[in-house]
């Protein structure tokens, strides 16, 4: 889940699924301006406000059952180049933190 290139006035919502097996997930967002990260409707990542490019990482999600669970991004952004994308790591087979892939989204 990602956007880059556009540089002013951006507003951005997901509403899906994320795939995750049984087990406890870290998730992050990179972005230049604010973002935020719902799973199941809980806010599990706040990286908002104006502020260059950064990370915040450490929002974690225990899964309770393999499955699909909602998922819910936003991000805005304000000017100078644009950035976004959220990331996801661990699970029963500890995944490497690394940025949510295409496979996991529906």
């Amino acid at each position: 889940m990602s956007q880059v290139g556009r540089t002013k006035y951006i507003m951005a919502h997901y509403d899906g699924h994320i795939q995750l097996e049984e087990g406890t997930w870290e998730f992050g967002l990179w972005s230049s301006n604010g973002s935020l990260l719902y799973i199941e409707d809980e806010l599990i990542v706040d990286n908002d406000g104006k502020h260059e490019k950064r990370e915040v990482r450490g929002g974690m999600f225990t899964a309770p059952k393999t499955g699909m669970y909602k998922i819910h991004a936003e991000w805005f952004h304000n000017g100078g180049p644009a950035s976004f994308y959220a990331s996801v790591g661990g699970g029963p087979d500890d995944i490497a933190y690394a940025e949510i892939k295409q496979e996991r989204l529906f």
